[in-house]
């Protein structure tokens, strides 16, 4: 919009628009009272005209189209349906204020207005089918998911979680959590024991990011409380036998923690048509004849070959639904795989660093196949980091 002096003591205001398809400009430009016009009209005439000038986009003048004011229509009158209604006008409605300011309400946003399905399989406690849904409001400062699932038995899992954005330097997040587990599964002469554990947790925290060129880090702190619940299950006899569980108290903790992202290392990316990037990713394959590379491969080649001679055999008899295993002190493993005969695949191993394990007594009048240096050098224990095969006679005995 633009207003034309040129020395007149009436100015001229014009506007000039863009169309929305980019090819036209539209000029409506009110006419410039002449001398002319005051003589046809008369020095107080109020004649005014509108002149709309279309031109393309390439400067070429397509239509010109002047509208005289006088030969303009008046509005009708409103019908009556449309009149002021009768009554007093302070008890009317009042119109409202379309340019009121209102209060953000993002309630609505939040409404979700659909969902997934999601399933889930669970070891032992089978299919768990459910779904899942979620919201976010339109300028992003509130967003929430949430899930859950039922499985066969009545159980119940699912999760929720929420993060406020309104802060640039701040996102506060909360979430909670239930969820199943199998924690121990025990076979015995008096059939199958099952030990299911359920967890539940519930968590509020911040988290700080921070942005600089290239490079993001993420700094996060939160408190969280944690509920773990124990049940046996399994066959009636195995239950009856059962020691009875031991229920761990709630726990509650916190921590904090730092992520890093640096876009930068796409950019280091070597690129994989240079020769350069070629080389530095062949075999060197002369050092695989010099120590410490000449070990390696003496002892990869001493497990393959144990592998192809005593576990690929015994394959098609493992019956991998009646598998069994156990945990001890949080970093104790033993697994066993029932074969023909009585006989039993098993495999014990440390995984902690801290003090010896004892071998399993059936394990330990097994034929070993392979162990990790170190296992059984100080009588029938297992050191930090350590594993072994056997193959067991008998039926297993559970500790």
């Amino acid at each position: 919009m633009a207003i034309e002096l040129d020395g007149d003591a009436n100015p001229r205001l014009y506007l000039t628009a863009r169309v929305a398809t980019g090819l036209h400009d539209v000029a409506v430009i009110p006419k410039r009272r002449t001398s002319s016009d005051a003589t046809a009209f008369g020095p107080s005439s109020d004649r005014t005209s509108i002149v709309a000038v279309v031109t393309h986009a390439d400067g070429g003048h397509l239509e010109r189209i002047e509208i005289d004011r006088a030969a303009w229509t008046p509005a009708p009158a409103s019908a009556a349906v449309f009149a002021q209604p009768p009554g007093d006008p302070a008890t009317l409605p009042v119109a409202e204020n379309p340019t009121a300011l209102t209060s953000y309400a993002p309630a609505r946003d939040l409404v979700p207005t659909g969902w997934s399905p999601i399933f889930e399989t669970v070891e032992e406690l089978g299919a768990f089918a459910g779904a899942a849904t979620g919201g976010i409001d339109v300028i992003g400062r509130h967003s929430w998911q949430a899930d859950a699932a039922v499985g066969s038995d009545g159980r119940t899992i699912g999760s929720a979680s929420y993060a406020y954005s309104r802060f640039t330097h701040a996102v506060l997040f909360g979430q909670i959590a239930s969820t199943w587990r199998l924690e121990q599964r025990i076979e015995s002469t008096a059939g199958e024991l099952l030990r299911l554990e359920r967890k539940r947790s519930a968590a509020v925290g911040v988290v700080l990011p921070w942005q600089r060129w290239r490079r993001t880090t993420l700094f996060s702190a939160n408190l969280e409380l944690e509920d773990r619940y124990r049940e046996n299950a399994g066959d009636i006899e195995a239950l009856a036998g059962a020691a009875p569980v031991q229920q761990e108290p709630t726990l509650a903790g916190g921590g904090a923690g730092v992520r890093f992202g640096n876009t930068q290392a796409a950019i280091d990316i070597p690129d994989p048509t240079a020769e350069s990037t070629f080389m530095r990713c062949k075999l060197d394959w002369p050092s695989a004849s010099r120590a410490p590379h000449s070990q390696w491969l003496a002892y990869y080649r001493r497990l393959l070959a144990i592998r192809r001679r005593e576990i690929a055999p015994l394959i098609p008899d493992i019956s991998a639904d009646r598998r069994s295993f156990r945990v001890e002190h949080d970093r104790g493993l033993f697994v066993h795989w029932p074969l023909s005969g009585g006989r039993r695949l098993a495999l014990a191993a440390n995984l902690g660093g801290r003090q010896a394990l004892d071998v399993p007594g059936e394990v330990e009048c097994g034929r070993i196949l392979f162990a990790t240096p170190g296992v059984g050098d100080h009588g029938p224990t297992m050191p930090a980091w350590s594993a072994l095969f056997a193959i067991v006679d008998g039926g297993l005995r559970v500790a």
